[in-house]
């Protein structure tokens, strides 16, 4: 997964949280660009984004019905709110 941020400010106190598909387990989960990732909680602390950046997540999952797989949403979570419109577009 990449997250970019598409602002013109930078990206400060990122939070990533991933909702796991039904009947799946992580194999791992990492933080290709910085940061750290709990495979037990499915979140990751990420480095600061510059405008433009990409925050990259290599999650490998486990699933006995791979046929059956769905996608959940994933979260983008800014710790600190108070200049949440300036980061208004990152994306997934």
């Amino acid at each position: 997964m990449t997250i970019t941020n598409g602002g013109t400010k930078t990206a400060t106190d990122l939070v990533f949280k991933d909702i796991l598909p039904e009947d799946t387990h992580i194999v791992s989960f990492k933080a290709l660009d910085g940061g750290s990732c709990d495979s037990n909680t499915v979140i990751c602390s990420l480095s600061d984004l510059t405008p433009g950046a990409i925050a990259q997540i290599k999650r490998v999952i486990s699933n006995a019905q791979s046929n059956n797989l769905k996608r959940k949403r994933s979260l983008i979570i800014l710790k600190t709110w108070a200049n949440l419109r300036e980061h208004e577009k990152l994306s997934l």
